[in-house]
Formats: structure tokens, C-alpha cells, sequence
């Protein structure tokens, strides 16, 4: 089973985006100190709030990604089982006069479930799940980062971080991610005449996702031209002062 999940997430990864029908119904516009964000009319969007709006960035809660992501896979009755979800989302972000976007991190936990059917012949379970973060300007090369999680029985946590150097103006941030879930049963039989299929158990997804994204102001070239002057008069003092008598 494991060369198919490593097919299907190297497909996913190279050209699914085109598989997403976008969602085109309406979308709130949520805005912070420095910038505002919204949907996006050619990616679909999935839910998020805003967490906290404090001096130099901004939190939210991708709680509809976490949504989107699960995938479970019950093999109870049948020989075998596979589920496969992909998901996308997509949020426009316009930077306000006077700021500037320093970095977009995201946080949050891969976690999977994994519970083989046990007999004589045991069955078997697993999971893969990853998630590809993009940022993208009109006119420039997108910032894209990828991880992904592989037979993982737990929790693993996960950090994205998306540096630009001072972003202004309008930008696409852009999630998309795979979810494969497999299960297979082991068959039970006591009884010569009669038996059934003993089920497995997979469950995966992304959970606790978070986005902080860090602004500050752009200084004015007034401030700048001050500052600069500030510091001649600094360097101009220190010289007087070496000066020998």
C-alpha cells in the first residue's frame, strides 16, 4: 500500500490544484490594524476567525482547514478499505497604506490513528496526510513550502515559515493538502461454514491550526530624513569630543 500513497501525493502535489471547483458564495472580509482578508473568487475558502489583533501581528484559527482534513477509514465487513481527501483553500490579503507584512507563519499538529484488526492474520492500517502553503504576488515567483507525514501513529507538530521581505499590497495565501486513510481486515473464522471480515481502523487529519502573520509600519522618508540627520549630529559631536586639545 505504501507505493500508491506515495503516488497519489506526489500527484497531488505536482497538478491538483485544477481538480478544486471553487466555492463562489460569499465570504466575510476580516480586518486587522495593518491589512484585511478574504476569499478569493478562483480557490475555494474554508473558515477561519480571528483569534487576536495585537500591536505588530495578527492570529487566526484555521478551524475549517482541520475540518477538511480529516479522513477516517473503517474496514468493518469488507476486505478492505481506502479513503482519500484532498483539500483546498484560498484567502486574499491586501496590506494597508503605511504597513508592510514581515512573515506568515502557520502552526498546528499532524495526528493519525492507526488500529490493525488482530487475529491469527492480523490486518493492517495507515495513514499520510501533508499540506502545501503558497504565497503569491502578482508579477513575482511564489513562496511555497511543503510537509507532509507518513504512517505517523500520534501527534506530530508542524511549523511553516514564510518570510517575505516587507510585503505590500495584495497577495494570495493559498493551503492545499491530501488526507489518505487505508484499512484492512483481517477474516475471522472459528466456524469451518461460516466467517467474517474483522475490521481495521485509520484515522488522520490536521488539528490546532494557527496563522500569525507579523506587521509593521513603513517608516515615511520624513522619519527617515530625520533620523538620518539625528545620527550626523551624533557622529559630528563624537568627533568634537575626540578632537585633542
Amino acid at each position: 500500500m505504501r507505493p500508491l500513497f506515495r503516488t497519489l501525493c506526489a500527484t497531488f502535489l505536482l497538478g491538483a490544484v485544477g481538480a478544486f471547483a471553487p466555492v463562489h458564495a460569499a465570504v466575510p472580509v476580516i480586518d486587522t490594524a495593518g491589512f484585511s482578508l478574504s476569499g478569493v473568487d478562483e480557490l475555494p475558502y474554508l473558515g477561519l476567525d480571528l483569534v487576536s489583533d495585537l500591536p505588530g501581528y495578527a492570529t487566526f484559527s484555521l478551524w475549517g482547514v482541520g475540518q477538511a482534513a480529516h479522513a477516517s477509514a473503517d474496514s468493518r465487513g469488507f476486505p478492505e478499505i481506502t479513503t482519500i481527501n484532498h483539500w483546498q483553500s484560498g484567502y486574499g490579503i491586501t496590506v494597508k497604506d503605511g504597513y508592510r507584512i514581515t512573515g506568515i507563519t502557520l502552526t498546528g499538529e499532524f495526528y493519525a490513528a492507526q488500529r490493525p484488526a488482530q487475529y491469527s492474520i492480523p490486518g493492517a492500517a495507515n495513514s499520510d496526510t501533508g499540506m502545501v502553503v503558497t504565497v503569491e504576488r502578482p508579477g513575482e515567483l511564489p513562496a511555497t513550502e511543503a510537509q507532509y507525514t507518513e504512517g505517523l501513529d500520534g501527534r506530530k507538530a508542524f511549523r511553516y515559515d514564510l518570510a517575505p521581505a516587507g510585503l505590500t499590497g495584495d497577495m494570495t495565501l493559498s493551503l492545499q493538502g491530501y488526507t489518505i486513510a487505508w484499512a484492512q481486515s483481517a477474516w475471522y473464522q472459528e466456524d469451518p461454514a461460516e466467517g467474517f471480515w474483522l475490521g481495521s481502523y485509520a484515522d488522520a487529519g490536521i488539528a490546532n491550526l494557527r496563522m500569525m502573520v507579523a506587521v509593521s509600519p513603513v517608516p515615511e522618508p520624513q522619519a527617515c530624513l530625520m533620523l538620518l540627520g539625528g545620527l550626523g549630529v551624533v557622529a559630528a559631536a563624537a568627533r568634537r569630543r575626540r578632537r585633542p586639545v
